[in-house]
């Protein structure tokens, strides 16, 4: 059996999620009691997160971060000068 691929969803999600739920494993920073805590465990290695924010300092906490698919319209809660500096794909999924 081959394991799914791993992404992290940083915030709450209102769109249905039952087709990422299905074919990755989720990690869920938004349900964290603490993050720090959780991305010091979890962080490394993840290479692909979603949701509709995400701050420096959270990527900064994954190292491996390559693609952030914001859900949604525009890329408001996306810090994009930090995506920049770390070399992190922004995509914004609208439909």
């Amino acid at each position: 059996m081959t394991e799914k691929p791993v992404v992290m969803q940083t915030s709450p999600i209102v769109a249905p999620m039952d087709h990422i739920y299905e074919r990755y494993t989720v990690l869920r920073l938004d349900q964290a009691a603490d993050r720090d805590g959780f991305l010091a465990a979890n962080g490394p290695g993840v290479t692909a997160a979603i949701g509709n924010k995400i701050t420096a300092e959270t990527m900064s906490a994954l190292p491996d971060l390559a693609l952030y698919a914001n859900f949604g319209v525009g890329y408001d809660g996306v810090d994009i000068g930090a995506a920049k500096a770390n070399g992190v794909r922004v995509t914004n999924t609208p439909d």
